[in-house]
């Protein structure tokens, strides 16, 4: 509308008719979907989403890890410790001589 109404030098007819021109263009509008296209669930959809999931997860029962897969955890905290304090190379603890016994 701006650009339309750069015409006022040329006369009050001139400027009326761009005025016209921009209000009947701006009434008279096409629809274009790709202006209200959305991408993707709002903040709103998603906080329901994560309520619902985090309910869910709740109620899934819980299971203690193995004895094998502690031990394991713990020889790499305890490595990689030793590693920083020493820089000492990280290696395979020797977990399979407690399993095969």
């Amino acid at each position: 509308m701006a650009r339309k109404l750069a015409y006022v030098g040329e006369g009050l007819p001139t400027t009326l008719a761009a005025v016209a021109s921009a209000f009947v263009g701006k009434l008279f509008r096409l629809y274009h979907p790709e202006r209200h296209y959305m991408r993707g669930p709002g903040p709103k959809t998603l906080e329901k989403i994560g309520a619902e999931l985090r309910a869910r997860l709740e109620t899934t029962t819980k299971e203690p890890l193995p004895d094998e897969w502690l031990r394991l955890i713990k020889s790499f905290e305890t490595q990689e410790r030793q590693a920083l304090v020493g820089h000492k190379p990280l290696s395979v603890p020797a977990l399979h001589k407690r399993s095969s016994q």
